[in-house]
């Protein structure tokens, strides 16, 4: 201000003091920066089948706002007013399985706004597929060391069964082939135990659908083991053959059928003299166990059988079988009996004894005469047989069991 007085100066301070004020404003009003905002690392993560959440970086504080949807250019809006440079906004709602595109934007304090669309492109992530829905689960083909699992998937995915004879199960068996009908064999089992279970299968993004869940189990029981050995008399025998019995008995329901068809036995009967080649008789019948009677027969092309006898538990849990029967199998010289060869087989539970049962009541006293005299039959079968008498024996059976098959060659039925 070369030429003026200080006496001018002075004069014209107040004004000059009101320029400068206003010179103040104006810069502390006028933002620090009014270039654009910078926007980077933008992302979508924490997906899952309703939600995602989208996040991006500023070079300044600004807000925060989300354009998505699932078609390009997007039309919802997912905003936050927080002004920020890291930047968060959670989606919510959204469709499973779907791909949604985005951009992002934010606005700073004065207003500066910048938009990032991926070059117009648009950002993109795809929901979570919807975990699997299991139906059908069942415990099926159980006998006295394996059962099959099976279940239903409404999409492919993995299979996986826990196991075990206390809950939580310890046991595992699994296959990692995706499939919709699911099929897992347990082996190695115990017989005749409780096993509890659960299944579970995992789709292609790794969501785990498991059932029944929540600390709850499915059970099924294994088949009793059947281990029988005695003694079998056929009409193309001239000796007596030594019989076994190995397989496994289970206990079936058939919905609102008679009791009477409420035990599944299956397994090989083997009859055996000296060092002959052996006869294997497959078994599958249905009979009952009411307290301590059972009944089982088979049909099947050329071959019948039917077996009665007694099944007794002892205090221990320990079962006792005797059981005798008659077989009808195909007769290979195809002569003298036409269609069959009729044995006669006794079969027993071996190295066991038949446990006693204290009289008491009517059930009772029949389970005590019962178990005593089939104790009684069993020793005087195990006396004979084996002995030259046993051959008396056979050709006496031989004999009776020809009588029958010429009554049958009559027209009567195989057994009555």
């Amino acid at each position: 201000m070369k030429g003026w007085s200080k006496a001018r100066l002075r004069e014209h301070k107040p004004a000059i003091a009101i320029i400068v004020a206003l010179l103040l404003l104006w810069l502390i009003a006028t933002p620090a920066s009014a270039s654009p905002l910078t926007i980077t690392n933008v992302s979508s993560g924490n997906i899952t089948q309703t939600t995602a959440t989208i996040t991006w970086t500023t070079d300044e504080p600004a807000n925060s706002t989300v354009n998505y949807w699932y078609t390009a250019p997007p039309g919802l809006t997912a905003s936050n007013s927080t002004f920020d440079s890291n930047h968060t906004v959670n989606l919510t709602g959204l469709d499973p399985n779907t791909t949604y595109y985005y951009q992002v934007s934010s606005s700073d304090e004065s207003g500066n706004t910048t938009v990032d669309d991926n070059s117009g492109h648009f950002y993109s992530f795809k929901t979570m597929m919807l975990a699997s829905t299991l139906s059908a689960v069942s415990a099926t083909n159980i006998t006295d060391t394996s059962a099959t699992i099976t279940w239903t998937t409404d999409e492919l995915g993995n299979s996986t069964v826990h196991y075990g004879n206390s809950t939580p199960p310890s046991l595992t068996a699994s296959n990692s082939t995706f499939v919709t009908s699911h099929s897992i064999t347990l082996t190695g089992l115990t017989p005749d135990t409780l096993y509890y279970y659960d299944v579970s299968s995992s789709n292609s993004e790794g969501t785990t659908t498991v059932s029944p869940g929540h600390g709850t189990y499915y059970t099924f029981t294994t088949a009793v083991h059947l281990d029988l050995q005695g003694w079998g008399w056929c009409t193309s025998y001239g000796n007596v053959a030594t019989a076994t019995l190995v397989g496994y008995a289970t206990q079936v329901e058939r919905g609102n059928d008679s009791q009477s068809f409420s035990v599944h036995a299956v397994g090989n009967l083997t009859l055996q003299i000296g060092n002959a080649t052996p006869e294997i008789v497959p078994v599958d019948l249905y009979g009952s166990r009411i307290r301590t009677l059972f009944y089982l027969r088979q049909e099947v092309t050329g071959e019948s059988s039917t077996f009665t006898g007694t099944w007794i538990t002892g205090n221990d849990t320990q079962l006792y079988i005797l059981t005798s029967g008659l077989l009808a199998l195909p007769n290979p010289e195809g002569q003298s009996f036409k269609t069959a060869r009729l044995c006669y087989v006794v079969l027993r539970t071996p190295g066991g004894d038949v446990p006693d049962k204290p009289p008491g009541g009517f059930a009772a006293d029949l389970d005590t005469f019962i178990a005593w005299s089939t104790k009684y039959a069993d020793r005087t079968i195990t006396a004979l047989v084996g002995t030259g008498v046993g051959k008396i024996i056979a050709e006496i059976l031989a004999k009776i069991m020809i009588l029958i098959a010429n009554i049958r060659a009559l027209g009567t039925p195989y057994f009555w």
